[in-house]
Order: C-alpha cells, then sequence, then structure tokens
C-alpha cells in the first residue's frame, strides 16, 4: 500500500535561523537562471533538502516579495522528492522576476532545479 505524499511545506524542511542562510551564502554553490539564483550546500547531517528564500526591499514591496516567495515555495514544496537529500538549498528572486508570468517562472524554476541537478552530479558540493 502506498502512502499518500504530503503537500506540506513543515519546518522541518525549511532553514529557519539567520546563521543556516548566511552558511550556505559563504560556502554554497552558484547556480543561476533568467529569474533566481540558487545556493546549494550539502549537509549530510539532514535527512531531507532544506529551502530558504530571501527576498530583500530591493526585489520590490511586499505584494512583489510574497509574490515570488509563493512561486518558490510551491515548486519545492511539489518537486521536493525531485531533490536529493542532504542540501541546503537558498533560492533569491531576480528583479526580472516581477514582470513575469507565473508559467515563465514555473519553467524558469525547473531549469534551475536541472542546472543545481547538473552541479550535484558534476562535483561534490
Amino acid at each position: 500500500m502506498l502512502l499518500p505524499i504530503s503537500h506540506r511545506f513543515p519546518k522541518a524542511h525549511r532553514l529557519l535561523t539567520r546563521g543556516e542562510f548566511v552558511a550556505v551564502q559563504e560556502e554554497g554553490h552558484k547556480v543561476t537562471s533568467r529569474f533566481f539564483v540558487g545556493l546549494i550546500q550539502a549537509d549530510a547531517k539532514q535527512a531531507h533538502a532544506r529551502l530558504g528564500i530571501t527576498a530583500t526591499r530591493r526585489f520590490g514591496n511586499a505584494v512583489a516579495r510574497n509574490r515570488a516567495k509563493r512561486i518558490i515555495r510551491e515548486a519545492f514544496r511539489t518537486h521536493r522528492l525531485q531533490i536529493p537529500r542532504g542540501y541546503r538549498i537558498v533560492v533569491l528572486p531576480r528583479i526580472a522576476l516581477k514582470r513575469a508570468t507565473t508559467d515563465e517562472a514555473w519553467a524558469d524554476l525547473e531549469r534551475l532545479n536541472a542546472r543545481i541537478q547538473r552541479a550535484l552530479h558534476n562535483e561534490a558540493i
């Protein structure tokens, strides 16, 4: 019997402290796409991938920042099983995302995920 996959985004799958974000930003491997910048760092102690989102005021007002975060969270939540376990990931939206449609953003997140997968296979991060 297969158990249904939970579509929640629990705390265990999020980066929560400033120290975790800073560690990934300083020591992580950078992967870019048209609308996003992804930083990834290995964390062998974790049983699953953990996501952090940074959308600063430089990106835009609260409405724009929250839209970007919703898109990123939803993509991570629905594609969580494709992301290898034991990694910390921080995603930063680029200014160009504000002019993009949701479909364009989703397609770009797919490209970012593919680039992250290639980076993980090509290097020991």
